[in-house]
């Protein structure tokens, strides 16, 4: 994560919103939707301590894109996972 938020000259919060844009699990990463979430929550609440407030997943319900899981994959697991309603702070 440092070396991402310093490529786009990211140091810390900011007064203006910054919006993470599709981030995602690979399945060559991971064998399952549920071995993604650790992941994913990982990668969110990391991104956090540098201001980012708000996030979007990189497919949501697609399988276009089949090397990556979407939000459905597996039930919703990463749906439920990530959403606001059920984690209204993610950087709590």
């Amino acid at each position: 994560m440092p070396q991402y938020m310093e490529n786009f000259g990211v140091s810390g919060p900011t007064p203006k919103p910054l919006l993470m844009g599709e981030f995602g699990a690979f399945k060559f990463a991971y064998p399952s939707p549920a071995a993604a979430v650790p992941a994913l929550l990982a990668w969110q609440r990391d991104s956090c301590r540098y201001g980012i407030d708000g996030w979007l997943l990189w497919t949501w319900d697609t399988d276009e894109q089949r090397e990556l899981w979407n939000a459905l994959s597996g039930g919703g697991i990463i749906d439920r996972t990530l959403s606001p309603k059920n984690r209204p702070d993610p950087c709590a």
